[in-house]
């Protein structure tokens, strides 16, 4: 799943296809990114 979370940005996240149907999400459809982290990666190209 990518969400926009603007200024060019795109927050991803791995979600299984159960859940997908669970939450009743749509392709375009608005969605919230709530991120809680232990740990966070970080990397360049």
């Amino acid at each position: 799943m990518k969400i926009d979370i603007g200024g060019g940005n795109v927050a991803s996240a791995t979600i299984s296809m159960a859940s997908i149907r669970e939450l009743g999400w749509k392709v375009g459809g608005t969605a919230y990114a709530v991120i809680k982290a232990t740990s966070v990666m970080v990397g360049v190209d």
